[in-house]
């Protein structure tokens, strides 16, 4: 644990909750009815990204994308908590506070955190789909010396980004679930 902690920033995607599963799911299943005929069953983690290699039409991707949210709540059980984590914030949270910091969908997220019981443990969700630095927003928006800052996440280019906005590397736990 670092020392004198203000702030403990966490992701939830592969950090928090383990989603790939549900998440792919869900679009496997809006995507059987618009493009029935393309495999998209040997991606890790299908996306966004992932449909426009396949289909250029901007208005049928954003369907696609509405279905799959629609349907995530059919998988929610398909998901798990990564315990390990929980235990780590549920430390931190008796002398910090505790900040989700993610690109998911403000309705996807509360669905996950409410499914798994953890929504109450956080003093602040900050939701960044459409910002690119998630953790240099968040600076610009707290008031915490980002040394005192603790930051748990999976992504490498996050990680990045967090020590670039300041958060010394050593302050950041690099999740793999």
């Amino acid at each position: 644990m670092v020392e004198d902690t203000c702030l403990v920033l966490t992701d939830l995607d592969g950090t928090l909750i383990d989603t790939d599963k549900a998440n792919n799911l869900s679009y496997l299943k809006a995507l059987k009815r618009y493009l029935p005929n393309i495999d998209f069953t040997n991606e890790s983690r299908i996306t966004r990204t992932t449909i426009e290699k396949y289909c250029s039409d901007k208005l049928l991707i954003k369907k696609i994308e509405e279905m799959k949210c629609n349907f995530y709540n059919d998988f929610l059980e398909h998901t798990f908590l990564n315990q390990e984590v929980l235990d780590q914030l549920v430390k931190y949270k008796k002398t910090a506070d505790l900040y989700l910091v993610t690109k998911g969908s403000r309705e996807r997220i509360v669905q996950l955190l409410n499914y798994h019981r953890c929504i109450d443990i956080f003093d602040r969700a900050f939701f960044c789909k459409p910002i690119p630095d998630k953790y240099n927003y968040v600076l610009e928006q707290i008031r915490c010396d980002p040394r005192r800052i603790v930051v748990f996440e999976n992504d490498s280019e996050e990680i990045l980004d967090a020590i670039k906005a300041g958060i010394p590397e050593q302050n950041i736990t690099q999740v793999r679930i």
